[in-house]
C-alpha cells in the first residue's frame, strides 16, 4: 500500500439533532493507492451525533475516486477507532472491516457514509480514527484484487 497522511484536524461543531450540543470531530485524512491498483481513499471526516438514517451515534464520511481503466462494483475499507483517551474501539483493538457497494465509473470519485454505531458505545463524546484504507476492489465481471498484506479474509456484503 502507497499512502501519506494528507490532514489531522481537530474540530467543534454543532450536532444538528440537539441530542449532544457539541461533539469533538477528529479526522485523519488519508490518500491511499493500492499497490497496481489505482483506487484512492480521502477520509473526510467523522462525527459523532445522529445524522437522521446515516448514522444514530457515529459515521465515517470518505470519498473514494476509481483512476482504473474499468468501474468498480464494492470496495472495502479498513480502519482502526480509539475514544478520545485512546483506547481502542473495540476494546479487543481490532480493524473494523466493511464492504461498501461502490458503482463507481472509471475516472470518477463517489462519496459514501459508514455507520459505526455498531462499535461506538452510547454517549461517546469523541472518536480518532486512524489507518483507514482501502484493502480490497471489485469488478462488475465478479473479479476483485486485494492489497498483498490485507490480514483480513473475505467477508459478505450487506
Amino acid at each position: 500500500m502507497i499512502g501519506s497522511v494528507r490532514a489531522v484536524l481537530l474540530a467543534r461543531v454543532a450536532v444538528a439533532s440537539g441530542a449532544v450540543p457539541l461533539a469533538l470531530i477528529v479526522v485523519v485524512g488519508c490518500a491511499l493507492g493500492l499497490a497496481g491498483v489505482r483506487v484512492h481513499a480521502d477520509l473526510v471526516a467523522v462525527v459523532v451525533g445522529e445524522r437522521g438514517v446515516l448514522h444514530d451515534r457515529a459515521g465515517l464520511y470518505y470519498t473514494i475516486t476509481n483512476e482504473e481503466p474499468r468501474a468498480l462494483s464494492a470496495v472495502r475499507v479498513s480502519f482502526d477507532v480509539y475514544d478520545a483517551d485512546g483506547r481502542p474501539i473495540p476494546p479487543d483493538g481490532s480493524s473494523i472491516v466493511v464492504d461498501v457497494r461502490a458503482d463507481i465509473p472509471s475516472g470518477e470519485a463517489r462519496g459514501f457514509c459508514t455507520s459505526i454505531d455498531d462499535v461506538v458505545p452510547p454517549a461517546t463524546p469523541a472518536v480518532v480514527v486512524t489507518r483507514f484504507r482501502v484493502t480490497r476492489v471489485s469488478y462488475p465481471d465478479g473479479t476483485n484484487r486485494r492489497v498483498a498484506g490485507d490480514p483480513h479474509p473475505p467477508v459478505s456484503s450487506r
